[in-house]
């Protein structure tokens, strides 16, 4: 029998990251990662969502976390202290691979590295019982797979 588990999407979920997104990877003209990984121990936590992880967690559930963020040493370190400083549970993180890795595979240039990451790393071990994800096109991929999605409200309803 899988463990039950939930999926959460950290930034614009658990991480109020708008500013910092906004301001060294979204509204530039070259993106500055470095900036933003060094950001992360500044960005607030949405207490709606940690109070969801910790009653999940508190009833048996695993807590995974599918991120969108580099699987670099810098952002999956401070991405850690972050968890600990702010109180966040987490069983598993799953990142993305490095940029120059992406660019080189379809998948990720087409938005899939989610499903992906999901099919191989998450499905064969968890139950899934939800996930939360705050991109219209992932809620929709995985909705489509057939798993129960929350969106919350943030930027992509200012668009």
């Amino acid at each position: 029998m899988k463990d039950k588990a939930i999926i959460m999407d950290i930034d614009g979920v658990l991480a109020d990251s708008q500013e910092y997104i906004d301001k060294y990877l979204r509204n530039v003209k070259e993106k500055d990662y470095d900036s933003f990984w060094n950001s992360v121990p500044k960005h607030e936590v949405f207490d709606w969502s940690r109070n969801l992880v910790e009653n999940y967690h508190n009833v048996g559930h695993k807590i995974v976390m599918l991120t969108a963020r580099q699987d670099i040493p810098i952002a999956r370190e401070n991405t850690l202290k972050w968890f600990y400083k702010n109180n966040i549970h987490c069983d598993m993180l799953l990142m993305q691979p490095p940029r120059d890795v992406e660019e080189k595979n379809e998948l990720y240039s087409h938005g899939l590295i989610k499903i992906d990451m999901y099919n191989k790393l998450i499905k064969p071990h968890y139950d899934i019982e939800f996930m939360v994800d705050d991109s219209p096109d992932n809620v929709k991929m995985f909705r489509e797979i057939g798993l129960t999605v929350l969106q919350p409200n943030n930027k992509w309803d200012l668009k």
